[in-house]
């Protein structure tokens, strides 16, 4: 293998930060076609339009969650038989994470699809936004197994609101196979080749551990997503000018995600490496390098955002909405939450890293549905819609505190996943 893929060797600092800056971008690019969407919706369809394209994003996100755990799963397990030196298992943990990614991305596009109808009767979506969500929300689904396959391996025409999602859907399954190609040609030590199309099968050994441990990592997204789809109900009691004001603010919060979740997914990969190599000594070390980057880097990029607070979210918004006020003062409660929210993020991907997936479940669960979703509903006739944006730093402190115990106190060091032990037989050709 070659020494640049190693991550249990070295300085962790800098091989943090130059791990994480790929991953990154690359969240970067994704939002920024997010945010194009949302500019073009925004601006020239209106608020009705905006609030139905983020009705439709915050079911996406919740199915996401899914696939996500099950990508997280499979990557940590990858990258543990890495840093014990076990390639053939790697490739074995690519091939049947591959096969049943696919089967699992196209089952849920379907659902997806056959369900759209009811998920915006479901989501109490306001009324004049109805029309738009449904056709946004179809055309999205039918996306869904090019964004899978994009989380796996990692100009809009003049027809409406479906020009957006059709330009989601190109983009994504362009993206795919450009990445594909682009895997191949730099010829990744993890690239399955025509004499070895046999791993493509499922293996059930390694199916079950993958879904023993991807299914907990995808209920916390589903934690997270569904929390949100329970406060966007809620906000959309207040009409499309609150919805809209609320899906403007996101698309900022989206960004302010990204070094959390960049770096997450970095640490997670780095620590798993150690941990299969058995260097224990570097993981805690992995830790605290991934929250001084957080805090540095997303602390950076909200106090620039706080600075151009309606600038930045007039983006989206026509210049005499009165929802661009409402966003303004939205953003101003919780944009500042995300940095503890990203903290605990950075905290369970170290915790995951060794195969521990139960506590941060239940700590999320803790955090988003037994403080910020009561919270939000017992304050909401005294506070009103502020009751709702409250909840957001009340939880994101709870989330952050209790992954700061557990990780202190708690027993993730003694949990091994196993994967990398399971066989040492070579797989042909490598």
């Amino acid at each position: 293998m070659s020494p640049k893929y190693s991550l249990t060797e070295g300085p962790i600092a800098p091989a943090l930060l130059i791990f994480s800056l790929p991953i990154l971008f690359g969240n970067i690019l994704q939002s920024i076609n997010g945010s194009v969407n949302a500019v073009w919706v925004g601006k020239y369809l209106g608020e009705a339009a905006l609030a139905a394209v983020g009705n439709s994003n915050v079911i996406m996100f919740l199915l996401f969650g899914v696939m996500f755990g099950f990508s997280m799963a499979s990557t940590i397990m990858v990258a543990q038989c890495v840093g014990a030196k076990n390639i053939a298992e790697a490739k074995r943990v690519v091939g049947s994470s591959a096969a049943f990614f696919l089967g699992l991305s196209l089952a849920m596009s379907l659902l997806g699809f056959s369900l759209a109808q009811w998920l915006v009767g479901w989501l109490h979506t306001p009324p004049d936004a109805v029309p738009l969500a449904l056709t946004y929300m179809r055309i999205i689904f039918l996306a869904l197994p090019f964004m899978g396959g994009l989380f796996f391996l990692m100009a809009v025409p003049r027809i409406g609101i479906a020009g957006s999602a059709m330009a989601t859907l190109i983009a994504q399954a362009a993206s795919l196979f450009a990445l594909v190609v682009h895997l191949y040609r730099m010829r990744h030590f993890l690239c399955i080749h025509h004499n070895e199309l046999r791993l493509f099968k499922v293996d059930w050994t390694l199916l079950r551990l993958l879904v023993t441990k991807g299914t907990p990592m995808g209920l916390q997204f589903f934690v997270i997503s569904s929390s949100m789809i329970a406060l966007t109900s809620l906000v959309n009691r207040f009409g499309s000018q609150e919805t809209a004001a609320f899906n403007a603010a996101m698309q900022l919060w989206n960004y302010v995600q990204m070094p959390a979740m960049s770096i997450g997914a970095a640490v997670s990969s780095m620590a798993a490496q150690n941990v299969g190599a058995g260097k224990w000594g570097r993981v805690g070390k992995v830790a605290t390098a991934g929250v001084m980057f957080n805090l540095l880097i997303g602390g950076s990029l909200i106090a620039v955002i706080l600075l151009l607070n309606r600038h930045a979210l007039g983006l989206f918004l026509p210049a005499d909405s009165a929802a661009l006020g409402i966003s303004a003062h939205i953003n101003g409660i919780v944009i500042w939450s995300y940095l503890f929210f990203g903290t605990s993020m950075i905290m369970f991907a170290v915790v995951r890293a060794t195969g521990a997936v139960m506590p941060p479940l239940i700590m999320l669960v803790v955090a988003l549905w037994l403080i910020r979703v009561p919270f939000a509903y017992s304050m909401l006739d005294r506070w009103q819609a502020d009751a709702i944006w409250w909840s957001f730093p009340l939880a994101s402190a709870t989330s952050m505190l209790m992954a700061i115990a557990y990780c202190r106190y708690g027993g993730w060091r003694k949990v091994r996943l196993g994967v990398a032990s399971l066989r040492a037989v070579p797989v042909a050709g490598t």
